[in-house]
């Protein structure tokens, strides 16, 4: 009797064991949605549902934005948060196990990421570029026929597809692409034209403060811009 409780107590404690290991394996997988307006929806397995605030986002999921829709989506226990804009595809590629890829296909999103230990890796993929990073913010989005991106805090490495070449983009840089062409605008020359890091397009976002970005400044910012591409030709 004494060897069948053994038994049975064996049995017990080793389903609770595989039980542990199911549920910290599934919660590192998942993401969650803490802030959600406008059209925003969820693609999984080719279904679509909405994406209301408290929704779980797993591996594997696709979030779409309308023209009035936003989403911040926080995974992996908050270790990386994304504000996930108008007209935006993002697709979580990959999560856990220390390794994470996210892609966006189309549209804006802000990310912060908190330090990453030391074997673990975070990358980001656009349609011009890989970033990857071990514990910053940055801002990526579609400006016309250009891909950009805002280096807003520490340092990014930054693959560029086009010509398949990698560099470390320093905190503060603005950095554009078109056409398989790439130029960067400096801190120095971003503070000239009263450029500031401020992304969001809602009033609450965790991420930072709202966009206020008057048109004379993107004027500016632009002009730098157009002289820049036309300086690599």
């Amino acid at each position: 009797m004494r060897k069948s409780n053994l038994i049975i107590g064996a049995v017990f404690i080793g389903i609770c064991i595989l039980f542990i290991a199911c549920n910290e394996n599934a919660s590192s997988t998942k993401g969650k949605i803490i802030i959600s307006q406008g059209k925003v929806e969820i693609i999984r397995n080719n279904n679509s549902m909405p994406a209301k605030v408290g929704t779980i986002v797993l591996q594997g999921d696709i979030i779409k934005t309308g023209k009035d829709g936003v989403a911040v989506v926080r995974v992996k226990k908050s270790q990386a948060e994304f504000e996930i804009q108008n007209n935006t595809e993002f697709e979580i590629k990959h999560v856990g196990s220390g390794q994470e890829n996210f892609i966006l296909k189309a549209g804006g999103v802000w990310t912060k990421v908190n330090k990453l230990l030391k074997n673990d890796a975070f990358s980001l993929d656009t349609p011009t570029a890989t970033l990857g990073v071990r514990g910053t913010k940055f801002y990526v989005f579609q400006l016309g026929d250009m891909h950009v991106v805002c280096h807003c805090q520490g340092d990014v490495n930054f693959l560029d597809k086009g010509n398949n070449t990698s560099s470390i983009h320093e905190q503060d840089h603005l950095v554009f692409t078109r056409n398989n062409k790439t130029i960067i605008l400096s801190p120095e020359e971003l503070k000239d034209v009263g450029f500031a890091h401020n992304h969001s397009v809602l009033s609450n976002s965790p991420l930072g403060p709202k966009n206020t970005m008057n048109k004379e400044v993107f004027k500016k910012v632009m002009a730098l811009v157009n002289k820049k591409f036309k300086e690599l030709k």
